[in-house]
């Protein structure tokens, strides 16, 4: 009896110990409030608050958030852009370089593409198609990307804004013109080759290619761009949204390596290496998950080629196979889309201003799955994308309330430079111990996880670091809890 009792009082002692252990642990975590003073004091989050300050007033490098462009003039801008706030829209694309590029002042509206939002009856009154990208110039509307950005082109020029077209009745105009229409040729060998998959498809797509590999050889390493020139006019930027589709479409269903390979493709890899470095092009590209994510309901659904040896472990490492902590430096999806370097110092800092400085709206979005709705949009719609759920409610009560907690953790582990520590799990087991909350709240998690947008929310680097995060915690929210 005597033994017994000292064995009950030892694991009393042992079981307070361990909950002024976890208890000391939970204390530890600073609020979300503190986490947005944390970050502003390093110097990577104060240099994005202030281009974020400067992109309010019209300055700044262009970025998704941007909504008005004056380029160091006070003047009204005369030209309205109407373009897609997810930048899935390949035409908005090439059309917002060229008002970058030119220094044209402008404002910004942004429309939802039909494959993930409802347009605005006010837009749909100016262009009645919905047609995007749109204009709107000196109170015009005008549509149609490539019309548009020849009208601009002639509309301003001199000093201020450097022409993007050779003067028309010049040799340089009608080449301009025929890389223009090698450009569509591309264009429909590519969507042959991987939404089809026709006999001869590739062979026809590979030899199009090669003919713009030729075409880039022109200018040398001095000047990458189209027709030899050191800086992108129209026919680059009717390039290069395209191409950032087919590295990863070809990728992703084919197992075909084309951004990388720098001894089949080096015209190709130059080409983009130098508009990586342009400011009208750094912060607006896309990275393979978003892309992959966005071709379905504009395109169709490529068609895999299993049998390419690459194909399955191309296919995973896109998808996410790899999202969880630690990182690996080396994981092939990185690989496959070089380009990114700059960013990776700094991404788990990124990822954390983005989060702990919208965390509330993030951490409803995330907890639509416990809300209503999710899924019901796209139902038996293949044109509308299975991520879009512009119909959802959030949830409510202790679900949402899970769910900023699991964020709170994963905004600790950003904090933390990607190092789990003990009171992250601690804290987390503590918070949501009931196994059918973690299994909801988890649901929460890969749901945000799986639409986290490239480059509508962050940079590559950062929206890697953050998928990573949010996997590590989805994991252990599915482990049974001891």
């Amino acid at each position: 009896y005597f033994g017994c009792c000292i064995a009950f009082f030892f694991s009393i002692i042992l079981s307070a110990k361990a909950l002024m252990m976890r208890t000391g642990m939970m204390m530890k975590l600073a609020t979300i409030d503190t986490l947005k003073i944390k970050v502003l004091e390093s110097d990577a989050g104060a240099a994005l608050a202030a281009e974020d300050a400067l992109r309010e007033r019209g300055g700044g490098t262009l970025n998704a958030k941007c909504k008005l462009r004056l380029f160091d003039t006070e003047k009204e801008p005369r030209l309205i852009l109407y373009r897609d706030p997810s930048y899935w829209c390949p035409y908005c694309a090439k059309l917002s370089m060229q008002l970058e590029e030119k220094r044209i002042p402008y404002k910004i509206e942004m429309v939802p593409m039909r494959s993930y939002g409802i347009k605005s009856q006010d837009f749909l009154n100016k262009v009645p198609g919905g047609f995007l990208p749109a204009i709107e110039l000196d109170g015009n509307v005008y549509t149609e990307s490539l019309d548009i950005m020849v009208m601009v082109d002639d509309t301003f020029n001199g000093p201020e804004h450097r022409r993007t077209l050779p003067p028309r009745g010049t040799p340089e105009f009608e080449e301009a013109r025929q890389l223009l229409g090698l450009e569509r040729q591309l264009f429909r060998s590519w969507c042959d080759f991987v939404f089809r998959g026709s006999l001869g498809s590739k062979r026809a797509f590979e030899r199009d290619l090669h003919v713009v590999e030729k075409e880039l050889e022109r200018g040398g390493k001095d000047k990458p761009f189209f027709m030899g020139q050191s800086d992108p006019g129209i026919v680059d930027m009717q390039y290069f949204s395209h191409l950032e589709r087919i590295f990863a479409s070809v990728a992703y269903w084919k197992g075909e390596c084309i951004r990388g390979d720098y001894k089949k493709y080096p015209n190709i890899n130059a080409f983009f290496d130098a508009l990586e470095k342009r400011p009208s092009y750094a912060l607006t590209r896309s990275d393979f998950y978003t892309t992959i994510t966005d071709i379905p309901p504009q395109y169709g659904n490529g068609v895999f080629d299993r049998m390419a040896p690459k194909q399955h472990s191309y296919e995973k490492a896109i998808s996410g196979a790899e999202w969880t902590l630690p990182m690996n430096p080396d994981a092939l999806e990185v690989k496959l889309q070089p380009g990114w370097e700059e960013f990776e110092p700094n991404a788990h800092i990124e990822a954390l201003f983005r989060l702990v400085n919208n965390f509330s709206a993030v951490a409803k979005f995330a907890s639509r799955p416990a809300g209503e709705g999710v899924g019901r949009w796209g139902t038996f719609r293949p044109d509308r994308s299975a991520l879009a759920d512009p119909e959802a409610k959030p949830a409510k009560g202790q679900a949402l309330s899970d769910v900023e907690a699991a964020l709170s953790i994963v905004a600790h582990i950003l904090a933390d430079k990607l190092e789990i520590k003990a009171e992250h799990a601690v804290t987390l087991d503590e918070i949501i111990s009931d196994a059918k909350r973690r299994a909801t709240t988890a649901s929460c998690l890969i749901y945000l996880r799986d639409r986290i947008g490239v480059p509508r929310d962050m940079s590559y680097p950062a929206a890697r670091a953050l998928r990573c995060t949010l996997g590590w915690t989805v994991e252990h929210l599915q482990k049974k809890k001891i």
